[in-house]
């Protein structure tokens, strides 16, 4: 858990006046919509920090606060990869859930037994004072001295390990013998084989034919079975055009899904891919590479686009095959046949609304099984993405659209990054005297002081950021004995419970406690203008997926100037060009989808509908939201 700054801005009820008498308030970071309607990589040179607040004079458009400062705090997941792990179990707070560690105070009452190796204590919990009693082993107590604040649990081995396991605790807390590579999990090409696939994409040179979609495509899939030869990752291929035919390795003969009644039916294709997992994909890619790059480059495309049979049969197999599986989407057009499409529920006025929902049920189980799926979608085409990306989203993939001559370049890209953990989910606590600022309502429980989030799969590259603040005056007078004055430390908290290659389920506790500061120039002096930035673009893409488009323009708006105002090394002015550079395409997507909504409420609002719903969101806005989830500091520095 990295910080921003070394200590917690509290903002001072103190207002200083200057010379003439005008309150200074640096931090009054207000927005009208009007100063919204610019391409976000301008120069703006004009920006700077309010200084003084006045009455102010009534402009036109709507008003947008957002104050911007240096609270922000970056979880990074390398670390899942640890092998050390901590002896016995996590001590949990019967209040708030917190884990005893090693910035916890323990007392130890006097009258019991003085020298016990188990030994009755009270914890006060620093994040909600709950009294606490605990009974542990003089070596489960996290050592102060160590000073190692991040703590490794083992919460539930594999079902084969189960047995061979039940040891002393002494045993529990060791690592578990875990050698699975990454490298080497299932890959399945799921792969759009319709008609449209073999429209041009290049002019003949020289007599030679042009290429069409699906030869770009092809190239960058070949590509990356040959970078597998010699590994034992199972590789597969799943076309779908009006059937599906699974390939699988390329070893036995294709099994073909060509009727409507299957192709319409969840329940048959999903226990159909079960088996098809056993019998297609039995090989390793060192035997079979040769006999899958054949197969996809002598393939050509034909028919309709059942994709929603095709996505369900590829990661139905993928989970099958074990945890940390990738599936890879390539399509150019929007399906039309089979579960997933509208043909599928024909006379059903809520035909919409059950598609959404096939997708939402086939990310969950692709999470359940550790499946990540990255999208893979053709320039210039329309995928109607808004409905497949929450694929993607939900388990950590990636969304691309491609170029289709840069296709190799692409999928190496996004295959790259290999999966370190599965099922994730990230909890973060905040002591009660704060709250979390710019996150969705439903992530946030416990007076907005506990925030958990759902990541699916992760990557050692894999970055989190959340944004912090105090409460405010009249929530503080509730909380009993409290004086924000006289705070000078405060506790965070993140539990990260995931799922490892091998099945074992595990628990990361990271805790920090910062000083705090009520100097907005000070906490600026060491201020990492990077952790602002990826937060800025993972908080606007949130913003932006809940249809709240002018507030995600805003907030980008307010962290660009706050970036602007506090540059103080080369580095920083590095960072802050490459930022305004990443956010461009997405600020723009989203200015031009604000637009879009705004003419259609004007036409008349939709019985029952909200806003962000009225337009279909273009495919380059989703892939752009999903780009800003998945921005890192690291990308910073290679823009």
């Amino acid at each position: 858990m990295e910080c921003c700054s070394h200590k917690v801005y509290i903002k001072s009820k103190a207002k200083a006046k200057d010379k003439e008498g005008d309150y200074i308030n640096p931090d009054d970071w207000e927005v009208n919509s009007d100063e919204l309607n610019h391409s976000f990589d301008s120069d703006d040179e004009d920006i700077s920090a309010p200084k003084k607040v006045k009455k102010r004079v009534k402009k036109q458009g709507r008003k947008f606060k957002n104050d911007v400062d240096t609270n922000v705090m970056k979880v990074n997941m390398s670390a899942l990869g640890s092998e050390d792990f901590t002896t016995g179990d996590p001590v949990l707070c019967a209040n708030c859930s917190a884990v005893l560690n090693v910035h916890s105070h323990l007392e130890q009452p006097e009258a019991e037994g003085e020298g016990d190796d188990n030994e009755s204590r009270v914890w006060i919990c620093e994040f909600c004072n709950n009294k606490n009693e605990v009974n542990l082993e003089n070596h489960e107590v996290p050592d102060k001295e160590s000073g190692e604040s991040n703590l490794n649990y083992i919460l539930e081995r594999p079902e084969d390990e189960a047995d061979e396991h039940k040891l002393d605790e002494e045993v529990k807390g060791s690592a578990p013998d875990i050698t699975r590579d990454s490298s080497e999990t299932p890959l399945i090409f799921c792969i759009d084989m319709s008609s449209s696939m073999s429209n041009q994409v290049t002019p003949s040179i020289k007599g030679d034919s042009a290429l069409t979609r699906y030869d770009c495509i092809a190239k960058g899939i070949c590509d990356q079975i040959e970078a597998c030869k010699e590994t034992k990752r199972k590789v597969g291929v799943v076309y779908f055009d009006s059937d599906v035919t699974v390939h699988g390795d390329a070893t036995e003969k294709p099994h073909v899904i060509d009727s409507q009644e299957n192709l319409n039916d969840e329940e048959y294709l999903y226990t159909n891919a079960e088996v098809l997992a056993e019998t297609h994909m039995s090989q390793p890619a060192n035997l079979t590479y040769k006999s899958l790059s054949d197969l996809v480059e002598s393939t050509k495309p034909r028919g309709s686009t059942a994709l929603g049979p095709g996505a369900l049969t590829s990661i139905t197999m993928a989970g099958a095959l074990g945890n940390g599986a990738t599936v890879v989407i390539c399509t150019d057009g929007q399906t039309n046949a089979g579960v997933g499409s509208r043909g599928a529920y024909r006379g059903d006025s809520e035909w919409k609304d059950r598609v959404d929902k096939f997708y939402e049920d086939l990310a969950d189980n692709a999470n359940k099984h550790g499946v990540t799926v990255n999208l893979m979608s053709v320039k210039g085409c329309d995928c109607n993405l808004e409905s497949l990306i929450v694929l993607s989203d939900q388990t950590g993939g990636q969304v691309n659209i491609i170029d289709p001559q840069d296709a190799s370049y692409e999928f190496q890209s996004v295959l790259q990054a290999k999966t370190v953990a599965t099922n994730v989910t990230v909890k973060v606590k905040l002591h009660q005297a704060l709250e979390f600022k710019n996150e969705l309502a439903q992530n946030l429980s416990a007076g907005s002081t506990l925030l958990t989030k759902k990541l699916g799969n992760v990557n050692e590259k894999t970055e989190e950021t959340f944004g912090y603040k105090v409460k405010d005056s009249d929530q503080l007078a509730l909380i009993e004995g409290f004086n924000i004055e006289e705070f000078s430390k405060i506790p965070f908290q993140t539990q990260i419970e995931y799922c490892r290659l091998d099945g074992t389920k595990c628990l990361r506790v990271i805790s920090k406690v910062l000083d705090t500061s009520s100097d907005a120039e000070e906490v600026k002096q060491d201020a990492n203008l990077g952790i602002v930035a990826v937060n800025a673009a993972q908080q606007a893409s949130n913003l932006a997926r809940e249809g709240r488009f002018r507030e995600a323009q805003a907030l980008s708006y307010n962290n660009k100037k706050f970036m602007k105002c506090n540059l103080k090394t080369e580095k920083d002015a590095a960072m802050y060009k490459a930022f305004k550079r990443n956010m461009k395409g997405m600020y723009d997507e989203v200015h031009e989808q604000n637009n879009k909504e705004e003419l259609m409420q004007a036409a008349g609002p939709k019985p029952g509908k909200k806003k962000g719903f009225f337009a279909k969101m273009s495919d380059a806005l989703s892939s752009n939201l999903n780009k800003q989830s998945h921005f890192t500091t690291e990308k910073l520095g290679q823009m």
